[in-house]
C-alpha cells in the first residue's frame, strides 16, 4: 500500500491578519455604506464643508456674520439636486474626476448663497460683486 502523507492544516488562528492598508479600507467603504443616499455618500465631496467655505467666504467679505442655517441649505440643496437629477449636467461634473467637482460644488453654492442672499438679504446681496453671483471666487 502506498501511503500518502497530507499536508498539515492551518489553525484558523494561525492566518495573518489583514494588512493595515487593507483593514483601513474595509472601515472606510463600511462608513461610506452607512452615509444615507447622496453626493457626500456617492463621492468625495463633503458639501457641509464646502457650504461652511462658501458662507465664511463671504461674511469676510462683507464684514457680517451670516446664519449658519445657510450652510445647511446649501448642503441640502447639493444633496437634492444630486439626488433628483441624476444623469444632469450638476450630477456629472460632481462626479467628475480629479478637482473637477469640487470646483464646479464651490460655484454653484457660490450661485445660490447669492440667491439666498438676493431673497433674504438684498443690501447685503447689492455689495456682492457680480462674480461671486457667477460663482467665481471673491476678490481680497
Amino acid at each position: 500500500m502506498n501511503s500518502t502523507i497530507s499536508p498539515r492544516k492551518k489553525s484558523p488562528s494561525s492566518k495573518t491578519p489583514p494588512a493595515p492598508e487593507a483593514r483601513r479600507a474595509a472601515l472606510a467603504r463600511a462608513a461610506r455604506a452607512a452615509l444615507p443616499p447622496g453626493l457626500e455618500r456617492d463621492t468625495i465631496l463633503l458639501p457641509w464643508a464646502i457650504g461652511e467655505s462658501v458662507v465664511m467666504e463671504a461674511a469676510q467679505f462683507l464684514h457680517v456674520a451670516l446664519p449658519e442655517e445657510y450652510i445647511d441649505r446649501l448642503a441640502a440643496k447639493a444633496d437634492r439636486v444630486y439626488l433628483h437629477r441624476r444623469g444632469s449636467r450638476f450630477w456629472r461634473q460632481m462626479r467628475a474626476r480629479g478637482h473637477a467637482g469640487r470646483d464646479a460644488l464651490y460655484m454653484f453654492m457660490r450661485h445660490w448663497l447669492s440667491g439666498l442672499l438676493q431673497r433674504e438679504r438684498p443690501a447685503l446681496f447689492r455689495r456682492l460683486p457680480v462674480c461671486f453671483h457667477l460663482g467665481r471666487r471673491l476678490p481680497r
